[in-house]
């Protein structure tokens, strides 16, 4: 009885990646293209210094002012 299922299964992941537009024959596109003229070896990417960044200091919010009521 496990067998029918395994082949139930198959058939309808054969059935879904076919209606998704996948096919057994379809040979997968690379995941990555390289151009002849691009380097092998990665490239880093300088980041701005960020000792040279300015820093402001932001004045802390002034509590807020609380009244009595006498009744």
């Amino acid at each position: 009885m496990t067998r029918w299922r395994s082949l139930a299964a198959a058939a309808l992941a054969a059935v879904v990646l076919t209606a998704c537009g996948v096919t057994a024959q379809e040979e997968p596109e690379p995941l990555t293209t390289t151009s002849p003229t691009a380097p092998t070896t990665p490239r880093l990417t300088q980041r701005p210094d960020q000792s040279s960044a300015t820093t402001t200091a932001v004045p802390p919010a002034p509590a807020p002012a609380t009244t009595t009521l006498s009744s």
